[in-house]
């Protein structure tokens, strides 16, 4: 059925028709369909008429109107929908034919612009905006719709080839060219200016799409009738010219307008399905604007936003916790930003990025048209007529595809076996010739063993056959110099060792910045761990994967010349884009047309050597700004969402041929993606602690390096140390020439906010700003908040009967969706304006928020009482106004006593500002700025009373310090108790047992309740009795655990040891009877362990050459052995001494029981014991080389059982246990049954051929009535 679309107008019954590719949707077939609805909206008008004119009349014209308009709404309610739905259905059918049409159309336009050059500027905008948004990859049906009448648009332009002299006058005298140049040029700057839009809303996150998709879609509106107009100015433009019908040319207008109409209708409805669930999420959340206000309803639809994403997406999201969705502080500062942003301001930003993006383009096709490379063995195509060989560029290909008669694809393996053979053959030749050739080292390396290297370089789409069109690109993408020889060893033997190569590199670079991380200063310390813990797993993954390559210390330098060639053209386009990837196409600009994994090295090394240069820079030269670091993150996430999409590629075609993912990945490429996809078998915790798999760590850093220029790294300015005072302003001219009640509030102005509820200063404090005049009576002034939020004030005053003047204005800040509306009066002594105000529109103005500004000095204004104080008692207020002011001008005076008490006055502001923002900003924290307690209450209250005694300037100060200590202790990465779920900041503490069973850290808060309570965690169940470590520190899941759980455990099982060694320890333990259950049932016997250097050390110094350690072991006998070491203490205790010294705490050096802490850091030749008491201090224990920071292990007897898994684990397990059980036996029977078969098959003959014999019967092939061999009876092997 074709498409079709009715337009309903509000007046008459009139429809309009729609047309797809110029072709009319409504055609003859559907006269009956057009009758009816006509019919039905004749129905409508005349039941409304009817309807007005029996207002109060009797009831039996009313009834006959409302039937008849009832019987129009049941049929405009079945034949509306399926309308919109075939109008939908035609232009996701445009969406879905895009990029098929697109060849024919963009080639058509070259041969126009080729006979007309003047539209060149136009085609070749549209071309690359083209380019750029295939390279991109999206699947947004409304960019794509944009791109759909753009090319309609563009098409308009075709005409033109029936205008062959450009230069020949109209009828009116204006030739062609000069009736389109400055159209053209305009359509070239709206084509970049649209592709800018689209590029910018590409980038935007899923839940900023959502909530701002009204705004985006009048901005793509816009465009659309734009392009829409533009089309129809290329129509009529070309009508004069080609001489097209009047007639003709209207229809057509007529069709370009109904088939806008319906697109704009639609534009709404064309989202993808994440967006749909993501829309129906934020309705249910109140809408838009309820969500908006609601910051947890914010964090819960980002958070929805992660769990319906695909895996792909998310593979790379989060390397620390792959299957949590943690929301970070700073990710919903993020998107609170985004969100505040208007389309308009989007767009600006992304100008200079995409024109970035718009001149590589540009370039690149040019050097394609242009710089087309020849090779010294490439051919000359005359014809293609003798068969597909003919198409091959290279000679040596072609005559191997000539002999062997491959048609159009040819297997990948018999492709390089080939090659080979015929190299081989030349050498032959050349050496019987007693020729030489430069290249014939390269022979050795293409042999059998190499033949998936060379195949995989062929085989762009790992299909398993080469094609034509890929050897012909192959063989154009090596070096002009090369021969093809060398270039099949490049990919054979070199590109490997370039891989080894870059990996170490890699590898030495990170090491260098996991050792600046304890340098690096406060403020940046945080960005620089996020980085690491967002980078480094991802990245890893890859170079520890990478196989291993036999040494040769000849190809290196071989190849060292196409190496370094790489390495800067990859660098300058890098440049270009100021080292900033920000989306695919932007990275396949980087690459060029290249498979990711064959730059994937040295793309990685040369952004990870520009980000090491700014991790030296945060040592101590700079403050860096949020973004700095955070853009080197997306950049390396950028590329490792491009391996993600190839691999799945990989994955998805080697299913198709049957192969086995898990095989082909151990070794294609390289073995690049093996740890990528097998990083659950792979990639975990307890295979990283074996030390072939440790991270070398680098214990110095080098002292040579030179500092780079802040200016030559860095994107965004640094932050300053010291707060920017407010901006000094003086009056303009059209100050000077105000008049009126305008002119008396031109100026400096200070003041306080109250709160609606009585909080008086309201935050943030003192403000300041400079009104500046517009007009005769409006104003405006662009100011700073004390917290450094810009601020747009706009507003008007004016005067009334009774002399006075009213001050209204509007204050809109930077960030934020409410603003501020101000209503006041000015004091007739014009320095003072007093009124009210509210934050949103529907408050009411006097609801009882208020303000008051004045133009006194600021030391002056923070002496002011209250205004409550005013209007209860105004004389007092007065006389406290004045003493305060003296007191504190007295005080000033007194220097030191007054620095004294502004310093601590500071610090106590500056504590409560870190506890409210940790209270109202904690993502898992009531956001609610309501006090819930006394303490709190009591702190808020304090707040206000301090906030007003600082200056704007103060406060700025103050504000700063809290920036920088926010900074310093802004939450890296937010780990979940496993009891509680609150999210962990400071200490943690972490499973050693569950976490090597989960291949993920289990972790629990410093709630003494839920370090004690069981946990079930997946499949297994936590005791309190494993064995855990306390963090003080962040920590990188796969970098930083491993090694301490291989520490930890080795320094347990040593400090175990020496309590054991040490007598009375079943005493010591505080508890008899659990000291006898810990070991109950042990017996001490020697075994060897393999311990560290300070481990080995103690126990050389204990034991004086004992040839092993102890350890427990189960006798079998634990009521013998419990009774012999009862009876026997007094035994052991004369002998203490002798065996081996007492553990003592470092701090209090008390001796020390069991359950107690050692440090896993610490490398002295004895361990680092800490009681509970001690390790119970707030700040911790410091003592000689023992810090704070140290991981510390918990050290407590043994349990019997490490690890226990839940029941329904258990069942679980042995349901799978029992189901493989009747798989197995399911098989058995089913070959049994077919042994069977075969047996009664074999008797059945058997019995045959002897009832033959019998009765005389010989058959053919026998002699003398024997059976032959066909016919002889089986023997016991057939019968097995």
């Amino acid at each position: 059925m074709k498409a079709r679309q009715l337009c309903l107008p509000t007046t008459t019954a009139t429809h309009c028709q729609t047309t797809v590719h110029g072709s009319t949707l409504l055609d003859d077939d559907d006269t009956a369909l057009k009758k009816t609805v006509d019919d039905t909206y004749k129905h409508i008008e005349g039941a409304r008429v009817q309807v007005e004119q029996a207002q109060g009349g009797k009831g039996i014209w009313i009834d006959t109107a409302k039937g008849k308009m009832a019987i129009a709404n049941d049929v405009e309610s079945i034949v509306q929908p399926a309308l919109q739905s075939d109008a939908l259905k035609t232009i996701q059918e445009g969406i879905a034919t895009f990029a098929e049409r697109l060849p024919g159309v963009l080639k058509a336009l070259d041969e126009v612009a080729n006979i007309h050059p003047f539209i060149k500027v136009a085609v070749g905008a549209f071309r690359v905006v083209v380019e750029l948004d295939l390279k991109r990859r999206g699947n947004d049906k409304k960019i794509t719709v944009l791109f759909v009448e753009m090319r309609n648009m563009m098409e308009a332009l075709l005409q033109l080839r029936g205008v062959r002299d450009e230069d020949t006058p109209g009828p009116d005298g204006t030739t062609i060219k000069a009736r389109l140049r400055a159209l053209v040029e305009r359509t070239a700057e709206d084509i970049k200016d649209c592709a800018n839009t689209c590029d910018t809303y590409a980038k935007k996150k899923l839940i900023v799409k959502v909530l701002l998709s009204s705004s985006w879609d009048e901005k793509f509106k816009k465009f659309l009738t734009l392009f829409g107009d533009r089309r129809k100015d290329f129509v009529f433009a070309l009508m004069i010219h080609t001489g097209k019908a009047v007639d003709d040319v209207h229809r057509e207008l007529n069709d370009i307008d109904a088939k806008l109409t319906t697109i704009i209708t639609h534009l709404s409805a064309l989202v993808p399905p994440e967006q749909e669930r993501l829309r129906d999420a934020v309705d249910s959340r109140g809408g838009r604007e309820a969500v908006l206000k609601d910051d947890r309803a914010l964090v819960s639809l980002v958070r929805f936003k992660l769990s319906t994403a695909g895996s792909a997406a998310v593979k790379h999201a989060d390397p620390s916790h792959p299957e949590r969705e943690i929301i970070k502080d700073d990710d919903l500062v993020l998107i609170k930003a985004e969100l505040s942003d208007s389309t308009d301001a989007a767009v600006q930003k992304n100008i200079e990025t995409f024109e970035r993006k718009f001149t590589v383009e540009w370039k690149r096709q040019i050097d394609a048209m242009q710089g087309i490379v020849q090779h010294e063995s490439d051919r000359v195509i005359d014809s293609v007529l003798s068969g597909p060989h003919e198409r091959i560029k290279d000679r040596v290909i072609y005559e191997i595809w000539k002999d062997m008669r491959w048609r159009g694809h040819v297997k990948a393996r018999h492709f390089v076996l080939a090659l080979r053979d015929h190299y081989l053959e030349e050498a032959e030749k050349r050496g019987a010739r007693g020729e030489d050739r430069a290249d014939l080292w390269a022979l050795e390396h293409i042999d059998v063993n190499n033949v998936s290297a060379i195949a995989e370089a062929c085989d762009d789409d790992a299909s398993g056959f080469i094609t034509i069109s890929e050897v012909n690109a192959f063989t154009t993408s090596r070096p002009h110099h090369w021969s093809l020889l060398k270039w099949l060893a490049w990919w054979s033997a070199g590109w490997h060792l370039s891989l080894a190569e870059h990996m170490d590199k890699i590898d030495n670079l990170f090491e260098e910045m996991f050792a600046l991380l304890p340098r690096i200063r406060a403020e940046n310390h945080a960005l620089a761990f996020r980085y690491l813990d967002m980078v480094w797993d991802g990245v890893a993954q890859l170079t520890w994967s990478l196989d291993d390559v036999d040494d040769n210390d000849e190809l290196p330098s071989r190849f060292a010349g196409y190496v370094e060639m790489e390495e800067k053209r990859l660098d300058e386009n890098l440049k270009t884009f100021c080292y900033k990837i920000d989306a695919r196409d932007t990275l396949s600009l980087i690459t060029g047309p290249v498979r990711i994994e064959t730059v994937l090295f040295p793309l990685l090394y040369l952004l990870i050597r520009r980000h090491l240069q700014i991790f030296r820079l945060c040592q101590s030269e700079v403050v860096i700004h949020h973004e700095e670091l955070e853009d080197c993150a997306e950049s390396i996430m950028c590329i490792l969402d491009a391996v993600d999409e190839r691999g799945y590629f990989l994955e998805r075609i080697f299913k198709q041929r049957g192969l086995s993912p898990k095989r082909q990945f151990d070794n294609f490429a390289c073995g690049l993606f093996d740890y990528w996809f097998n990083d659950r078998e792979k990639w975990t915790i307890k295979n990283l602690m074996i030390e072939d798999y440790e991270y070398p760590i680098k214990s110095f850093i080098p002292t040579d390096v030179v500092l780079p220029d802040p200016k030559d790294v860095l994107i965004y300015p640094t932050v300053s140390e010291d707060p920017a005072p407010h901006k000094q302003e003086s009056l303009t001219e059209t100050d000077l020439v105000s008049t009126g009640p305008l002119k008396d509030i031109l100026g400096r102005w200070y003041g306080f906010f109250q709160d609606v509820d009585g909080t008086y200063p309201a935050t943030p404090g003192m403000f300041t700003f400079f009104l500046h005049a517009v007009g005769e009576e409006n104003f405006y002034s662009d100011t700073v908040t004390a917290d450094s939020v810009p601020c747009a004030i706009t507003g008007r005053i004016s005067a009334t009967d009774d002399g006075s003047a009213t001050f209204a204005s509007t204050w809109t800040f930077a960030g934020f969706p409410d603003t501020w509306t101000l209503a006041g009066v000015l004091a007739e002594d014009k320095q003072s304006i007093a009124g009210t105000w509210c934050d949103t529109p529907d408050d009411d103005i006097n609801f009882g928020a208020s303000f008051h500004l004045t133009r006194l000095g600021p030391e002056i204004l923070v002496a002011r009482p209250p205004p409550a104080h005013f209007d209860a008692r105004r004389i007092d207020a007065l006389w406290s106004f004045l003493r305060a002011y003296v007191h504190r001008r007295f005080q000033t005076r007194l220097s030191w006593k007054y620095i004294k008490e502004y310093v601590s006055r500071r610090k106590r502001f500056v504590d409560h500002l870190v506890e409210e923002k940790e209270r109202n900003e904690g993502l898992d924290s009531d956001l609610d700025s309501e006090p819930d307690s006394d303490e709190e209450y009591a702190m808020a209250t304090d707040l206000a009373q301090l906030r007003g005694t600082f200056t704007y300037e103060q406060a700025s100060l103050c504000y700063h310090i809290l920036d920088m200590r926010m900074r310093a202790a802004s939450s890296i990465n937010m780990y979940e108790c496993a009891v509680c779920g609150d999210e962990i900041h400071g200490v943690r503490y972490t499973c050693i047992s569950c976490s090597l069973a989960l291949d993920e850290s289990v972790d629990f808060c410093d709630k003494s309740e839920c370090r004690a309570t069981t946990a079930e965690i997946d499949e297994t169940t936590h005791l309190p009795t494993h064995d855990v470590i306390k963090l003080r520190r962040p920590t990188l899941l796969y970098h930083d655990l491993p090694h301490l759980f291989r520490l930890a455990k080795e320094t347990l099982k040593h400090a175990r040891n020496t309590f054991r060694k040490s007598s009375m320890s079943t005493l010591r333990s505080g508890n008899r009877r659990s000291g006898q259950e810990a070991v109950e049932g042990k017996r001490l016997v020697p075994v060897r362990k393999r311990l560290s250097a300070r481990h080995l050390a103690a126990d050389a110094q204990s034991e004086a050459g004992s040839t092993g350690s102890w350890t427990d072991t189960d006798t079998g006998d634990g009521a013998s052995r419990t009774s012999a070491r009862s009876s026997g203490a007094k035994r052991i205790h004369s002998r203490r001494k002798r065996l081996a010294p007492d553990p003592s705490c470092v701090s209090c050096r008390r001796e020390v029981r069991w359950p107690c802490l050692v440090c896993v850091e610490c490398e002295d030749t004895e361990d680092i014991f800490i009681c509970e008491d001690c390790d119970a201090k707030p700040d911790g224990v410091s003592s000689g080389r023992h810090l704070p920071t140290h991981t510390l292990v918990r050290c407590a007897p043994p349990s019997r059982s490490e690890t226990s898994q839940t029941p329904a684990a258990v069942e679980k397990r042995l349901r799978a246990l029992l189901d493989s059980q009747a798989v197995a036996q399911a098989k058995q029977v089913t070959a049994l049954n077919e042994r069977m078969s075969r047996i009664e098959g074999l008797l059945e003959a058997l019995t045959k051929s002897r009832e033959d014999v019998k009765v005389g019967h010989t058959e053919p092939g026998t002699l003398g009535g024997e059976p032959s061999e066909s016919t002889a009876s089986p023997t016991s092997a057939e019968v097995e």
